[in-house]
């Protein structure tokens, strides 16, 4: 994938989280055409994109008998994958400390110059968060193979409306919910964080 703007690059996000929600087809080309407007290199990238998608959720059915390692960290189950990566649970060990984190790995076909800088601006980012309602961040670095992964603070729990549904909750104790959902988001705003795709699942 050619070189682009962290401005591009995010847009590109939005555009390849759009289209995995459209089942491939007719449909999901006529979203393609639609957001790429005529530029080819948009349409080529996206379609990367997907197909790079495809091919991890692939792999992952496959269920690989040797999962991987991240420096002082051991994988032990894939939480979800995409063509932007994948997020593994995992355990930490190095002989000091043994628990459980969250994993988020970049996907080789996203990596470039740019997203080298972006990764390090998010990481010093996500240090400085401290907030009860979002994940703590660990760790970070880059594998063996060149992959750069964060490590976050694991959470057992499920999607947000799910959970709600699950529970039974009323009106009220949504809307609670949904309040401390915000109080998160607008502390990430104050330290000029915008996340730009919030949807149920990506609250566990």
């Amino acid at each position: 994938m050619p070189a682009v703007s962290q401005e591009r690059f995010q847009q590109l996000a939005i555009w390849f989280e759009a289209a995995l929600r459209i089942p491939p087809g007719p449909a999901r080309d006529e979203y393609l055409t639609q957001v790429s407007a005529g530029d080819e290199t948009v349409h080529e990238a996206l379609l990367r994109l997907l197909e790079s998608d495809t091919d991890v959720q692939g792999r992952a059915s496959s269920a690989p008998a040797r999962l991987p390692r991240f420096g002082s960290y051991q994988a032990r189950g894939l939480l979800g994958v995409g063509g932007m990566g994948a997020v593994y649970r995992a355990t930490r060990e190095d002989g000091e400390l043994r628990h459980e984190v969250a994993v988020k790995v970049v996907a080789g076909v996203m990596w470039s110059p740019v997203l080298d800088e972006r990764f390090r601006r998010e990481r010093q980012i996500l240090a400085g968060l401290q907030h009860p309602y979002i994940a703590r961040f660990l760790d970070g670095g880059i594998t063996g193979e060149g992959a750069p992964y964060l490590v976050m603070e694991y959470v057992e729990g499920e999607r947000i409306d799910a959970w709600c549904d699950h529970q039974r909750l009323t009106i009220e104790a949504r809307l609670e919910l949904f309040l401390k959902v915000a109080e998160a988001v607008s502390y990430a705003h104050q330290k000029l964080i915008v996340h730009r795709d919030q949807n149920p699942a990506t609250f566990w």
